[in-house]
């Protein structure tokens, strides 16, 4: 399933409240298909899913509050981190980065091993982030991983929605 995770980094929760409502108002996206990152108040308030960092919230009270109503990711960056995550009620993880990638300067990338362990260490879908192209998605999806998340590849393109179409594609051809 396509989800956008809406993080808008130094803005009010009114601000992204606006934002995903106006998302959801205008029929862009329905609530199972939006998650919004680390404001459990914000996602609770737009009824969709919500994105946890891996420092944030107790995934356990965090699905104590939403039930089963919406769903609640982890971002993760190891195995021992990843199975807490899934054994404490997540119902998807990503993990990253995979490949170097501009927005994590001088952070060494956890590759495509590593990805391919995490994702042998739980049973829930796992998502891989971080330098990912359309090239690179057929590699990616060996691992047994369910998807890719994507964020420079699409907002440094000239070309947005041709990558994205290009992206699918690829994706599409492997499952």
């Amino acid at each position: 399933m396509d989800q956008v995770h809406l993080r808008w980094k130094g803005r009010s929760a009114r601000e992204i409240y606006h934002l995903g409502s106006r998302l959801l108002e205008r029929g862009l996206l329905r609530p199972g298909q939006l998650a919004v990152h680390d404001r459990l108040d914000v996602a609770l308030a737009l009824g969709c899913g919500i994105h946890l960092p891996e420092a944030g919230l107790p995934v356990d009270r965090v699905r104590e509050i939403v039930g089963s109503r919406h769903r609640v990711g982890v971002s993760v960056h190891s195995v021992e981190a990843a199975g807490r995550a899934a054994a404490s009620g997540a119902d998807y993880l990503m993990f990253g980065h995979v490949f170097s990638t501009l927005s994590k300067p001088g952070v060494h990338p956890r590759g495509l091993e590593q990805l391919s362990r995490v994702v042998q260490a739980v049973n829930v879908p796992v998502l891989a982030i971080g330098g990912i192209t359309a090239r690179r998605i057929p590699r990616v999806m060996e691992t047994g991983c369910a998807g890719v998340a994507v964020l420079s590849a699409l907002m440094d393109c000239p070309e947005p929605e041709r990558t994205a179409r290009q992206m699918r594609t690829c994706l599409d051809r492997r499952v």
